[in-house]
């Protein structure tokens, strides 16, 4: 499991890295992003047991570009590719339209700030970096942007403060998008995402207690889950 999460981290942050530079959200309508399989399933048909399964001919496509110019923009780049990474886990397809909407409209946002804090924490830089080198502010922020320091610069610190390696981050990035508790999410689909959270819960807490043993162990775990929470408070601060 944690291999193919692995790797399919792998192939999201190749293409935050690559030259699909969206310029025009306007063209970028939820009811339409989400009817193609994911974009990632061009690139990932060497994954080991992945943890979906649009792999298959039928649902290749090619990687999207557009004209490149001189800055990408960021916010839409990674929640774009936010999207198609959800888009990738094999239970995604089984939803209805709506509830595909409902959960990428609670948790892309949280899984967003997670993917660009992670990447910044493990490129050992304390404020928000992007894979051009190219950072949004440099740290400094007035009284009446405590929201964006925390989204911006504050995942870094929680992350740093939670000693988090790249295994429990995939976990934990994969328990978000398992989130069954989506106000108006449909009874059947909410019982699969139980169903899919628990099996992710399980592997990052057998994980943590292997790599941090049985009296460190439960404590990060349940800081770890407790770190989901902070992430959507800031989600529901952020709409």
């Amino acid at each position: 499991m944690i291999v193919s999460l692995i790797h399919l981290e792998k192939v999201h942050n190749e293409m935050r890295s690559s030259n699909f530079y969206p310029q025009n959200e306007r063209l970028y309508r939820l009811d339409t992003v989400i009817v193609d399989s994911s974009f990632l399933s061009a690139t990932t048909l060497d994954a080991d047991t992945p943890p979906c399964d649009p792999y298959t001919g039928c649902h290749r496509r090619a990687l999207p570009t557009e004209k490149k110019c001189s800055k990408k923009c960021w916010t839409l780049v990674d929640l774009l590719m936010t999207i198609e990474y959800m888009k990738t886990f094999d239970f995604f397809r089984h939803l209805s339209h709506a509830d595909k909407k409902a959960l990428i409209r609670h948790v892309a946002i949280m899984c967003t700030h997670l993917t660009v804090g992670f990447f910044s924490y493990d490129k050992k830089s304390d404020v928000t970096i992007f894979p051009d080198g190219s950072s949004r502010r440099k740290g400094i922020f007035s009284e009446d942007l405590e929201l964006e320091r925390l989204t911006l610069h504050g995942v870094i610190q929680i992350l740093r403060g939670l000693d988090i390696d790249k295994n429990e981050y995939v976990l934990l990035k994969a328990l978000i998008v398992c989130n069954p508790a989506i106000e108006g999410l449909s009874i059947c689909y909410t019982k699969e995402l139980e169903k899919e959270r628990l099996k992710y819960s399980k592997s990052l807490m057998s994980y943590v207690l292997s790599r941090r043993g049985v009296q460190k162990g439960p404590e990060a775990f349940t800081a770890m889950m407790a770190f989901i929470g902070t992430l959507t408070h800031m989600m529901k601060r952020h709409k």
